[in-house]
């Protein structure tokens, strides 16, 4: 049970973690001359993190 709610809580923390860096990385490609480095970071930790959620999701379901 202990380990059930430290990561619900954990994939919260993903959740919102993930949602900062769409916020980010919307308000980066919408300037006029995005910095496509910067930008390519952010979509790569953002994939990393929406993976982790996954999994993360997968091993509370079952």
């Amino acid at each position: 049970m202990a380990y059930s709610q430290a990561a619900t809580a954990h994939l919260a923390k993903l959740r919102a973690e993930h949602r900062d860096l769409d916020d980010n990385i919307d308000r980066l490609a919408h300037h006029i001359n995005p910095e496509a480095m910067e930008l390519n970071s952010l979509k790569r930790r953002r994939l990393r993190l929406k993976d982790t959620i996954v999994r993360l999701e997968g091993q509370l379901k079952g």
